[in-house]
C-alpha cells in the first residue's frame, strides 16, 4: 500500500507541474505567435528539431539504461560515458552548424545555424540529469523542473522578440537558458539527496567503449527505434518547406507543438513514474505488468480522446481566435492530426515497457517500417498535394503506427527479461 501511495503521490505531482507548465505555455504561445511569424517559427523548429535528434543519436539511449541498472559502478561508468559522448557531439555539431552556414544549406542565417552547439550541449545536459533524477526517484525535482524550463524559455523568448522584431535565433538561445535551468534544478535537488552516491560514481574511471559494448545490442536497438520517429519527423519538417513553402512548414511546427502540449501535461509527464513503476513490478510480481500497462493504456486513450475532440471540430476557429488570423492553417492541419496524437497520448506513456521486456528488436522492426513509409509518402507525394492532404495521409499512417504499436506494448509484457543488456 505504501508504494501504491507513492506511485500515485508521484503521477499528481507529475501532472500537476504539466499543469503549471501547459498554463505558462498557453499563455506565451499567443504572445510568440505575434511577435514571431511562421518563417522564424519554421527555423526554430528544424535547428530545435536537429538538436534533440543530436543527442538522441549520439548518446545511443544510455540515458535510457541509466535508471535501469542497479549495480554502482555501472551507473558510474554511464555518467562518465555520457558525459564524454556528449562533449563530442557539441565539437561535431559546431562543425556541422558552420557548414551548413558556409554552403547555405538551410536559408535560416548564420546566427540561427551558429545557436546549434548550445542547444546540443544544453539538452544532453540536460537528458543526463532527468535520467539521473529519475533513478533515484526524485520526482520531486523533475516536477520543479517542468515549471522552470517553459518559464525561463518562453519569458525570455517572448522579452527577445519584443526587443529584437522576432529573430528566431532568440528562440533558440531562450529554449537553451530554458534547458540549463530544468538541469540546474534537477542538479541541485537531487545532488542534496544524493551527494554521497555521486562522489562514489566519481571516483570510479572506467573505459567508456567498454560500458559500450557491454549495452551494444540495448544501445543500437533502443536507439534506433526511438530515433527513427524522430528522424522521419524531421525529415517530414525539411519536405514541409521543400515542397509547400518555409511559411507552411512554419504553420506545421506551431500544429505539431501545439497538439503536443496536452501530450506533454499528461503523457509526457507522467511517463518516468510509470517507467519506474513498471521497473518495480516486473521484478516484483511481473504478471501484475501486463494488467498495469493495460490499464494505463486505456486511461491514456481516453484522457486523449477528451482532449483532442476540441481541435478536431474547431481547430481553425481556435487557433484564428489564440495565435492571430495568420495561424489559421496551422489549426487546420492540428485538427487533421488530432485523431492519430490520441494513440501518442498512450504511447508516449507506456512504450518503456519495450525496454523493460528487452523487445527492442521488435520496436525497432515496427518504428523503422513505419517511418521509412511515412517519409517515402511524403517524398513521393507531396509534390502532386495540397497541404492537407499531404497531412491527412501522414494522419492515417501516424494512427496505424500507433495503434500497432501499442498492441506490441501489451504483449511483450507477457514475457518480461531479467537482464537490461539482454535484447530480443
Amino acid at each position: 500500500m505504501q508504494i501504491l501511495s507513492k506511485f500515485f503521490s508521484d503521477i499528481i505531482k507529475s501532472v500537476s507541474s504539466s499543469g503549471v507548465q501547459f498554463a505558462i505555455m498557453m499563455v506565451t504561445t499567443p504572445l510568440m505567435t505575434r511577435l514571431y511569424n511562421p518563417a522564424a517559427y519554421s527555423a526554430f523548429g528544424v535547428v530545435h528539431s536537429i538538436a534533440i535528434a543530436v543527442i538522441g543519436v549520439g548518446l545511443l539511449s544510455l540515458p535510457n539504461v541509466y535508471p535501469q541498472e542497479r549495480d554502482t559502478a555501472k551507473r558510474a561508468a554511464l555518467v562518465q560515458a555520457m558525459s564524454i559522448m556528449l562533449l563530442v557531439l557539441v565539437v561535431l555539431s559546431a562543425v556541422a552548424a558552420v557548414v551548413m552556414a558556409a554552403f547555405n544549406i538551410f536559408d535560416f542565417g548564420f546566427a540561427t545555424l551558429a545557436l546549434l552547439p548550445l542547444l546540443v550541449a544544453t539538452f544532453g545536459i540536460r537528458q543526463i540529469m532527468v535520467s539521473v533524477a529519475t533513478e533515484c526517484g526524485d520526482f520531486n525535482s523533475l516536477s520543479l523542473g517542468q515549471i522552470v524550463e517553459p518559464a525561463t524559455a518562453r519569458s525570455g523568448a517572448v522579452a527577445f522578440g519584443i526587443l529584437s522584431g522576432g529573430h528566431p535565433a532568440f528562440i533558440l538561445f531562450s529554449v537553451a537558458v530554458g534547458h540549463l535551468a530544468t538541469a540546474f534544478t534537477v542538479a541541485k535537488m537531487t545532488l542534496k539527496e544524493q551527494l554521497h552516491q555521486w562522489r562514489s560514481l566519481l571516483d570510479i574511471h572506467i573505459n567508456p567503449l567498454r560500458v559500450l559494448r557491454q549495452y551494444m545490442d540495448f544501445v543500437v536497438f533502443n536507439t534506433a527505434s526511438q530515433q527513427s520517429q524522430m528522424l522521419a519527423m524531421l525529415a517530414i519538417q525539411l519536405l514541409m518547406v521543400a515542397f509547400f513553402s518555409n511559411d507552411m512548414g512554419g504553420q506545421y511546427i506551431l500544429a505539431i507543438s501545439i497538439l503536443n502540449m496536452p501530450v506533454s501535461l499528461v503523457a509526457l509527464a507522467t511517463a518516468p513514474v510509470l517507467y519506474r513503476h513498471f521497473i518495480e513490478v516486473a521484478e516484483t510480481n511481473p504478471r501484475q505488468l501486463t494488467q498495469d500497462v493495460s490499464r494505463a493504456t486505456g486511461v491514456y486513450l481516453l484522457v486523449g480522446f477528451v482532449v483532442m475532440c476540441p481541435l478536431f471540430f474547431f481547430g481553425e476557429e481556435i487557433f484564428q481566435f489564440i495565435f492571430g488570423p495568420v495561424w489559421g492553417p496551422a489549426g487546420h492541419i492540428a485538427g487533421i492530426l488530432s485523431i492519430s496524437y490520441v494513440g501518442s497520448f498512450a504511447l508516449i506513456g507506456v512504450s518503456s515497457v519495450f525496454r523493460i521486456a528487452r523487445r527492442l528488436k521488435l520496436q525497432f522492426y515496427l518504428e523503422l517500417f513505419t517511418a521509412i513509409l511515412m517519409v517515402a509518402v511524403a517524398w513521393l507525394h507531396f509534390g502532386s498535394l495540397d497541404i492537407y492532404a499531404a497531412v491527412l495521409d501522414l494522419s492515417i499512417i501516424w494512427t496505424a503506427r500507433n495503434v500497432m504499436m501499442l498492441v506490441a506494448c501489451i504483449a511483450v509484457t507477457r514475457f518480461p527479461a531479467d537482464d537490461v543488456s539482454r535484447v530480443t
